[in-house]
């Protein structure tokens, strides 16, 4: 991982969105949100997560939740790589109510597959 210099640092190795549609997603989900807050549900290894510490600035906030332990610790090397101080992770799982859950993480190179067991 590299330090950001201009666009941000991401360790997947296949990225859903190339580096050059950076700007045109952070208009679209964040418009002009300059100290506002976003929260990403399923940060995963922390795309948007990266995007939106970046578009709300360092006065904003964000929480990224995460259920998988083990994209957790690549979200949070992520955020480090990046230098944004305004994320708090909580590696959880988020639903209508309290309990446990069971994952099941998708192949190393499409961690978006990673799931909670239905059922």
């Amino acid at each position: 991982m590299t330090a950001r210099t201009g666009a941000l640092s991401h360790s997947a190795t296949r990225a859903i969105f190339p580096p050059e549609c950076e700007d045109e997603l952070k208009q679209a989900f964040f418009g002009d949100a300059a100290t506002g807050y976003f929260v990403d549900v399923g940060a995963n290894l922390g795309w948007f997560t990266l995007l939106g510490a970046q578009a709300v600035g360092p006065r904003g906030r964000v929480v990224a939740i995460e259920a998988s332990p083990l994209l957790t610790l690549d979200l949070e090397r992520n955020i480090e790589a990046n230098h944004f101080e305004n994320v708090r992770v909580v590696n959880a799982a988020a639903g209508s109510r309290a309990g446990t859950v069971d994952i099941v993480h998708g192949p190393a190179e499409h961690t978006g597959l990673t799931r909670i067991r239905q059922g």
